[in-house]
């Protein structure tokens, strides 16, 4: 199986530049990435601090949300594939509670 590793790279410079930016703090906000085809997502975990990420801590799961490895996938998955299926052409999502 293909393991992405240039999305989770980007995952975790994304997340990285936003908590050194102020844009995010402690473990508020997730990113997630459609993978192409029917790989699924990559999701940061639940109650992850988006400036400390890891790659191999990146969640994947499969287009229905069933992990497809070991990481807990963050508890706003829902949400993320709600915005998946409502906008076909997103690739990614930002979710923040900045001010």
């Amino acid at each position: 199986m293909n393991d992405f590793a240039a999305q989770r790279e980007a995952i975790c410079r994304v997340g990285r530049s936003l908590f050194e930016r102020g844009y995010v703090h402690a473990t508020a906000g997730n990113i997630s990435v459609r993978l192409p085809g029917e790989a699924g997502f990559l999701i940061t975990p639940t109650d992850a601090c988006l400036g400390f990420l890891a790659p191999d801590e990146l969640a994947h799961t499969d287009q229905d949300g069933a992990p497809l490895g070991a990481a807990r996938a963050s508890k706003t998955l829902a949400l993320h594939r709600a915005i998946y299926a409502a906008e076909p052409q997103a690739h990614c999502v930002l979710h923040t509670h900045s001010t």
